[in-house]
């Protein structure tokens, strides 16, 4: 599955959509959040699926079919974990509903405010 680099940005970025591998039921993504010092970063990063090819998706048509999608993601610069000690990764990961299906599809926006961000991330089965 695909790694994403993420340069210098700020504003709004879309990224695919992808198709989702047959029998593939999760995945995992992780953004590096080591350049992510500076509390005045804020972030977030929808991922959506889609059923159908990418005629609907479950962030504009919600429903049992497609749970737990659209998955949120928020992030901030500057953040600690409850040891204190700075946040060095944001994961999330998350279940593909209907396995079986060769038609679904993966898409994420990506909202940065604040200051620009800088990051690697990858999307990984799981």
């Amino acid at each position: 599955m695909p790694q994403f680099a993420v340069t210098n940005f700020l504003g709004t970025k879309n990224f695919g959509p992808i198709n989702v591998p047959v029998n593939l039921t999760g995945a995992l993504f992780s953004m590096d959040a080591a350049n992510m010092t500076d509390p005045a970063m804020q972030g977030s990063l929808q991922m959506d699926l889609s059923l159908d090819n990418g005629v609907t998706w479950a962030s504009t048509n919600r429903g049992p079919e497609t749970d737990p999608f659209p998955v949120l993601m928020t992030f901030v610069g500057g953040a600690k974990d409850r040891h204190g000690n700075p946040v060095t990764a944001y994961d999330i990961q998350c279940s593909f509903p209907h396995p079986e299906l060769s038609t679904r599809q993966l898409r994420a926006q990506l909202i940065v405010s604040g200051v620009p961000l800088t990051t690697t991330a990858t999307l990984t089965a799981a």
